[in-house]
């Protein structure tokens, strides 16, 4: 029990009229130590007929107490439940009994957290939908630091006049803490503003429990034991035997001051027994005697308090029973529902299983047909493809056949392919071969003896060349997207294109009367006017398919079809400007060249060399591993039997076209030839050198900008150049002979053309 204050005053009061212990200073404040001991020793002379109940009600200290008061969280002081007003007459004799403090008040300090229980609107007027806004919390600490946060008693969730707790639910990562040993390990940090639990009221409310204060979490509530009711219920009987405890004193307390006032115990065991409703043993006459009359009736107090508290516990146990059949009745309810709920959910799944596995067989069945009908496609294919072959063959076997029967000179029949073999090429394409073929045919090739600068540096790059049939105009694409073009020997600048194609130009070729240009994606087709030489605008065909940069391409001989190379290569149709054929060849195509046999010829970026046949797009021979690195240029002799190879490992090599992966490859280097990067283009001679027997010369230009010619003869030395001669200043990036091999053109990054000319044999 608390010391009672003396009657005393508190120096410090007097002296500076604060002190630090405020209301529980155990001195009196404002002289009131004099007023204390007078009260004391005072005593009404209206008490001496007062009954027992009044008698309770009496102060039980010497001192009168000044009333004990906590500071709310709103800054109101208000006094204890049975305390006076602070504003009461200090004279007052009728005075509410002194109480000790309970547990919460001795062992704990209250404070709240969120809107104060006073100031705290209704919550009515702070709902959105069916969730309340309104939070508020109750924290009682203790004075080892111990933090216990309950709900505030005044929290509209516990309003029961409006509504009634449903359901509490608590945060799940809480419930699961486990703190082991003295450092509190296993704890878990919260803030304020962490939810606790969320309350589901009868009326559909939601109410957010906030922590209000920060700390680590060592005890979280359960389903199963709650700690809290266990603990409060401790609590409550503690509190309550103490204030029995306290009570049997105030009442023994009142015996000796009624003893002390002149009053026989007989009088006041009659006013007790009168006030409390027991009666005397013998008539309501007390056989006690005197000095054991206090304790008599304190034992007969003690017990009525006694059963009182008995019949209110087993009322409350009877409630907690009838509440505890209630729930178990609600929760036998809940779990029939969820096994019914369970087992429709468990015969939809079943249903949904056997729906599944019927689609799964109707997707095998479908599959295997699609398989089927792929299967007869192809059948189809190749058999079309066998008869196209079969009258190919016959188209053939019939025109040599007309050819020993009429022995008169006739334009020569080019080989039909599989998608149009009743074609013939046209008057002006025979004549253009014809032409070619008897140029290459009387003519030999001399080394370059001198050398003139056909074009100088533009400051747009070109990276390829090429000459007409005849030889006399020489055409260049370059990448502003223009084809220009010198009229030879006079060096005349002639017309080109009129209009940019809008990108640059990667690769070009000249056949008859058709002029091939390639770009990014885009290939584009002339037609050459027959009398001044010039393109005629706008393009004959666009072709588009391709999916990146079309860096080759090339016309066959005799113009029917066009053949360019990238990612894939496909073939053309001239004369519609279709596609009829894409084949992968499973690597970058960067270079290729076609022969007058129907012969493809591909360089790739894995350093591979593959042959094709045109006609049905098969591939007949591949050579693996004949150079280093990616290759730049191939190029087919005139007749089709051997295949010159650049790479961008500073060497080439030539190849036989029927043993391409069977023989060995010849390579021809210098020390001082360094291929361009991407773009070095080399080429072979249309004949064969005088006096030099029948080998051809092979020429590439090198990234120092000097010219270089090998010798194919047999015995003369690969690593030794025929001729070299620089007239470049910027790496040259293609080389070209004209038709009879007396005139060789390169060009170089800068736009510069040059020209090296040789007397003809």
């Amino acid at each position: 029990m608390p010391k009672r204050r003396r009657a005393a005053g508190c120096r410090a009061w007097a002296a500076n009229g604060t002190c630090k212990y405020g209301d529980e200073c155990r001195f009196a404040h404002d002289g009131a130590g004099a007023e204390a001991a007078e009260a004391a020793t005072a005593v009404p002379a209206s008490e001496e007929s007062l009954s027992l109940e009044s008698a309770l009600t009496m102060p039980l200290l010497a001192t009168r107490r000044r009333k004990r008061r906590v500071q709310r969280a709103d800054g109101e002081q208000v006094g204890l439940p049975g305390s006076a007003s602070p504003d009461s007459d200090a004279d007052d004799p009728t005075v509410e009994i002194w109480r000790p403090r309970s547990i919460e008040e001795r062992s704990f300090k209250t404070w709240f957290a969120g809107p104060p229980a006073a100031d705290a609107p209704a919550a009515d007027q702070h709902q959105e939908g069916n969730q309340v806004a309104h939070d508020s919390t109750m924290i009682l600490e203790h004075v080892n630091g111990l933090l216990l946060v309950l709900v505030a008693p005044s929290h509209p969730a516990l309003d029961k006049s409006k509504r009634e707790v449903s359901s509490v639910a608590f945060d799940s990562p809480l419930t699961q803490v486990q703190v082991s040993g003295k450092k509190k390990k296993g704890a878990v940090f919260i803030g304020p503003q962490a939810t606790l639990a969320v309350v589901t009221c009868s009326d559909g409310c939601k109410f957010t429990i906030p922590s209000g204060v920060s700390g680590n979490v060592i005890e979280a509530p359960m389903p199963e034991p709650r700690l809290q009711e266990v603990l409060m219920k401790r609590l409550a009987e503690r509190n309550r035997l103490q204030c029995s405890c306290f009570e049997e004193l105030a009442v023994l307390f009142a015996c000796q001051r009624d003893k002390a006032r002149d009053r026989t115990p007989q009088q006041a065991a009659e006013a007790a027994c009168e006030a409390t409703g027991v009666k005397t043993a013998s008539g309501g006459q007390d056989t006690t005697k005197d000095d054991g009359a206090g304790h008599t009736f304190s034992t007969k107090f003690f017990l009525q308090r006694e059963v009182l508290n008995l019949k209110s516990s087993h009322d409350t146990l009877r409630a907690e029973v009838t509440s505890s059949r209630e729930e178990l009745k609600s929760e036998r309810i809940g779990r029939k529902r969820a096994e019914e709920s369970d087992r429709s959910k468990s015969e939809t799944i079943q249903v949904l299983k056997s729906e599944l596995q019927a689609l799964r067989s109707q997707h095998k069945r479908t599959e295997e047909k699609v398989l089927e009908e792929v299967a007869r496609s192809h059948d189809l294919e190749k058999r079309l493809l066998e008869e196209k072959l079969k009258a190919a063959e016959t188209i053939n076997s019939l025109n040599e056949m007309l050819a020993l029967q009429h022995p008169a000179p006739a334009p020569a029949v080019s080989a039909p392919t599989v998608h149009d073999v009743d074609a013939q090429p046209s008057e002006s394409v025979t004549a253009f071969q014809n032409e070619e073929s008897a140029q290459r045919r009387g003519s030999g090739v001399r080394l370059p003896s001198s050398w003139h600068v056909l074009s100088s540096a533009r400051g747009t790059s070109i990276s390829s060349i090429v000459f007409n049939p005849t030889g006399s105009v020489l055409a260049a694409g370059s990448s502003d997207g223009h084809v220009q073009m010198w009229s030879l020997p006079t060096s005349a600048k002639m017309p080109g294109t009129s209009h940019s194609v809008g990108q640059p130009i990667l690769c070009i070729d000249w056949k008859a009367s058709l002029l091939l240009a390639t770009c990014d994606r885009v290939c584009y087709i002339w037609k050459v006017d027959q009398d001044s030489g010039a393109l005629q605008e706008p393009p004959e065909h666009k072709l588009t398919g391709h999916t990146g940069s079309v860096v080759a391409g090339k016309l066959t001989p005799d113009c029917r079809y066009a053949v360019t190379g990238g990612r894939k290569v496909k073939l053309w149709d001239v004369a519609t400007g279709y596609c009829l054929r894409t084949i992968d060849c499973f690597s970058k195509c960067l270079t290729l060249d076609v022969s007058e046999q129907g012969l493809l010829v591909t360089g790739h970026a894995d350093k591979g060399v593959r042959l094709w046949e045109l006609r049905n797009g098969q591939r007949i021979d591949a050579a693996a591993g004949v150079h280093t690195q990616p290759i730049t240029s191939v190029a087919f002799s005139s007749d089709g039997a051997q295949v010159l190879v650049a790479s961008m490992d500073h060497r080439l090599s030539l190849l036989r076209t029927k043993s391409l992966s069977a023989e060995r490859a010849r390579y021809f280097s210098h020390p001082e030839f360094r291929a361009n990067p991407w773009w070095c283009k080399a080429c072979l001679s249309p004949g064969a050198p005088v006096g030099g027997g029948a080998f051809l010369l092979a020429a590439a230009g090198s990234k120092s900008g000097a010219l270089h010619i090998w010798s194919t003869a047999p015995d003369s030395d690969a690593t030794v150049c025929a001729y070299t001669q620089s007239a470049h200043a910027e790496p040259i990036t293609c080389v070209a002979w004209s038709p009879s091999g007396a005139r060789l053109c390169s060009v170089d990054s800068s736009g510069a053309v040059v020209c090296w000319t040789s007397q003809s044999a």
